[in-house]
């Protein structure tokens, strides 16, 4: 059979702490991913529209099924930055 045992309070008190570090933590490195996160999405953002362009314009190909999913993943993008920004 197990026996319980009483929790020492300190030691009890000491494991919050560490887990209201560990998670302040966290919570930190999140904070400073999102805004590079944000540059390298704007980044890559304007790699498609300029690819897209340079397709449009130097092969001219204005249509087809990877012209039709690049128009679409930039209308999203441009749409959730949009919203973002408001």
């Amino acid at each position: 059979m197990f026996k319980l045992r009483a929790i020492d309070p300190i030691l009890l008190l000491s494991a919050w702490r560490s887990s209201r570090i560990f998670f302040e933590n966290v919570l930190a490195e999140s904070r400073m991913m999102i805004p590079d996160c944000r540059k390298r999405l704007e980044a890559s953002l304007a790699d498609l529209k300029g690819i897209l362009a340079e397709v449009e314009e130097e092969l001219n190909q204005k249509e087809g099924p990877e012209i039709e999913e690049a128009r679409t993943v930039i209308g999203e993008v441009d749409a959730l930055f949009q919203t973002t920004e408001a």
